[in-house]
């Protein structure tokens, strides 16, 4: 099952290593700030090849749900992620 999985806390880490492991990690949400968890996942998602994008608040329903479109997740899971996401995000097929 193709899964996204919005995240910006080291808690996200052992699911998406999870996610990674069980192939079915096709991209990854986080926030763009510089904290260490973001840089631990981003480096994650660079070395393990993984579609990720980093938005800020305003971006989310205009460049995540083109970049989310794209990727045509089957499930999107949130964990540790800050801003509220919003309908139209959640309704993309």
């Amino acid at each position: 099952m193709k899964t996204v999985l919005f995240a910006n806390s080291t808690w996200a880490i052992p699911l998406m290593l999870q996610l990674h492991q069980k192939e079915v990690l096709k991209g990854i949400v986080s926030v763009a700030n510089a904290s260490e968890a973001n840089h631990q996942i981003n480096s994650f998602a660079r070395t393990s090849n993984i579609p990720i994008i980093n938005v800020i608040d305003d971006q989310l329903q205009t460049d995540l749900k083109v970049w989310l479109e794209d990727i045509s997740p089957e499930l999107a899971i949130c964990l540790t992620f800050p801003f509220r996401i919003p309908y139209e995000i959640l309704s993309i097929p």
